[in-house]
């Protein structure tokens, strides 16, 4: 049988544990896109998100597609359900999107197959959040 104070220190060493391990897999997957190219950003961009408070979106990356719409890579980080990268092109005067590709990990969403029908933005959705920045952007 464990005392109170034991069990203090077991669930204490348990989060440490956790963090530490949390912590060393948050870098390792973040270095997944340090390599990626901004494109025409200048930095990367954190999109506030105030519905999903837990989860961190950022535009890791903005091209202008051979359209001349702009393609983002954007990730979205929360601790419950980890990683996951999203490419989309966004139609910014119809207010339209399609996804291009997703995954958790950057490599796989280059490879995973999008959905290639345009859809409108729904407002308020992370989509909608994230193109509202692209969109704005100087594309030059």
């Amino acid at each position: 049988m464990v005392s109170q104070a034991g069990e203090e220190i077991l669930g204490h060493r348990f989060s440490l544990l956790v963090a530490s391990f949390i912590g060393l897999s948050c870098a390792a997957l973040a270095s997944d896109f340090e390599d990626v190219e901004l494109g025409v950003l200048t930095e990367r961009i954190v999109v506030p998100r105030p519905s999903e408070p837990q989860a961190t979106y950022t535009i890791i990356q903005v091209k202008i597609g051979k359209s001349g719409n702009p393609i983002a890579v954007n990730t979205r980080y929360s601790s419950a359900s980890g990683w996951s990268y999203t490419k989309r092109e966004y139609d910014c005067r119809g207010s339209k999107m399609r996804t291009l590709g997703s995954h958790d990990t950057y490599k796989q969403m280059l490879k995973s197959a999008g959905d290639p029908t345009w859809a409108p933005l729904v407002s308020g959705s992370s989509a909608q959040m994230v193109g509202a920045v692209v969109c704005s952007l100087p594309t030059r």
